[in-house]
């Protein structure tokens, strides 16, 4: 009878594990995306109901080679990069087409000229927020500074510090509050890029 009852424990045991290893692998979505870096900061933005905001966010998670190249010919640096949740597709940031040179220190310039891409959807407070937008720098009414930039070329490896803010007529019209009202979006990237051949029209 004892032994029965050993052999009844194992088999549990025995399924119990198998019922874990075949289940959920832990958090959804995780291992499937690849992580190098993050870019981190806040959005400040006036609400529908006239209440200022500060939503911050962090973003490491990219989904295509196409969102975390760099390449550089010795004199010149091009790159492409995005970063998004790996719970949810609208939580991104993003800057295309960014370029620059290298500079007579021996670093590299800042760029002045890329699309910058960002939309959040978090649940603040109970409350639901929206926000996209997006522009091109250096032609467009909104504003873009850089600050701190570096790149080293041997790893990949990006930084820099930026602040936009968004003229509302670059902001998504079902996430502006009003006509009038702009939005600040700042932060900080440290992110790995992986080189690709030098092209020389992105």
């Amino acid at each position: 009878m004892k032994t029965i009852y050993l052999l009844m424990i194992g088999a549990a045991v025995f399924l119990a594990s198998c019922r874990t290893k075949e289940g959920e692998p832990g958090a959804a979505g995780e291992s499937s995306l690849n992580k190098q870096g993050s870019v981190s900061g806040s959005i400040t933005y006036v609400k529908r109901n006239g209440d200022p905001i500060t939503v911050p966010f962090n973003y490491e998670c990219y989904e295509s080679m196409t969102e975390t190249t760099f390449a550089f010919n010795g004199f010149d640096y091009e790159a492409d990069f995005g970063r998004r949740s790996a719970n949810d597709y609208n939580n991104y940031i993003g800057f295309f087409g960014i370029d620059g040179s290298k500079s007579q220190n021996g670093g590299f310039t800042a760029p002045d000229g890329f699309s910058f891409n960002f939309s959040t959807v978090q649940n603040v407070n109970n409350e639901l927020f929206e926000f996209s937008g997006s522009f091109y720098a250096g032609d467009a009414a909104s504003d873009f500074t850089i600050t701190n930039f570096s790149l080293d070329t041997l790893t990949g490896r990006m930084v820099f510090d930026f602040e936009s803010v968004f003229d509302p007529s670059d902001i998504d019209y079902s996430s502006k509050y009003d006509d009038a009202t702009p939005c600040t979006v700042k932060g900080h990237v440290d992110v790995s890029l992986i080189r690709r051949k030098y092209i020389n029209a992105l």
